[in-house]
């Protein structure tokens, strides 16, 4: 049997359809139902975009306690400077 360009072309492609599939039927993925793993990762990309998000609000909420806590002391130093 020789193997010319076409043939080449449909087994090299036959063995990366099986190998991708098998790849992720390991990984828990339903390879028969497209729709429904773009939708688990829609899914996974908001709830990582969601938590991305609450880590922003977290951090910049920090950042001001601390700087209101700074200027807190150094109002209440210098209240204390000026009453003695």
């Amino acid at each position: 049997m020789e193997l010319n360009e076409d043939r080449l072309e449909k087994l090299v492609k036959k063995a990366a359809e099986d190998g991708t599939n098998n790849a992720l039927m390991r990984l828990g993925f339903d390879t028969e139902n497209h729709l429904d793993a773009q939708k688990d990762m829609a899914f996974l990309r908001q709830q990582r975009q969601a938590s991305e998000q609450v880590a922003v609000v977290v951090r910049r909420s920090l950042i001001g306690l601390f700087i209101s806590g700074a200027v807190t002391v150094m109002v209440i130093g210098a209240q204390h400077a000026l009453n003695k």
